[in-house]
């Protein structure tokens, strides 16, 4: 599972960087129209992570899915202290509510602006600064979930018939529900294609 979440992390983030240079390489209405659909991709594919993150994580923990029960006190059966206190932590560090947020924020900028012929520099750098405010929040929400929830997830036996091989990134409600991973071998570095590829197999 940490496999399938770290791939579509470096492809959410690779992705962040080419719509960085359209904003800085394309001008006026092109722009605005080159950024609206490269990031209305990207935040599809977020929340479609979010959702999943949030369902399988939740499941792992409602389940009590994890080896010697890490989660609880063998003489309560009620989460320990210490696990207590992580999962705290982890459900404020981990939670991308406040990626969404950023992420609302510069639709509400390409809502504005949608319609208009031309894109004036004022409005372009409010556009500039909301994004590079989400791809900062992003950063940093990649690295808080990598450094206390990948432990997590590790120490747990959770590789069962729900996350095995590359459940996580399909989305089985949709029509197609391989569309992220198509997303994300066009987005991936060419040595992480080669991961995403044998992780397929493994289904």
């Amino acid at each position: 599972m940490c496999m399938q979440i770290a791939l579509i992390h470096e492809a959410l983030m690779i992705r962040l960087g080419t719509i960085s240079m359209i904003l800085e390489e394309r001008k006026g209405a092109e722009l605005l129209h080159a950024f609206e659909l490269a990031f209305n991709d990207w935040a599809a594919v977020f929340l479609f992570y979010s959702d999943q993150k949030q369902k399988y994580f939740a499941r792992m923990i409602e389940e009590d899915r994890f080896s010697n029960n890490p989660f609880r006190d063998s003489a309560s059966d009620q989460p320990n202290q210490e696990n207590r206190e992580l999962l705290a932590v982890l459900e404020m560090k981990g939670s991308t509510d406040a990626v969404i947020a950023f992420v609302q924020d510069v639709l509400d900028v390409m809502r504005d602006e949608i319609g208009r012929t031309t894109l004036i520099p004022r409005t372009k750098n409010h556009l500039r600064m909301q994004f590079i405010k989400l791809k900062n929040e992003f950063t940093d929400y990649v690295d808080v979930f990598q450094t206390l929830a990948f432990p997590l997830i590790k120490a747990a036996d959770v590789e069962s018939e729900i996350d095995s091989g590359s459940r996580f990134l399909r989305d089985e409600e949709a029509g197609e529900e391989d569309w992220v991973i198509e997303w994300m071998r066009r987005n991936l570095s060419q040595p992480n294609v080669q991961t995403l590829e044998a992780l397929l197999l493994r289904n």
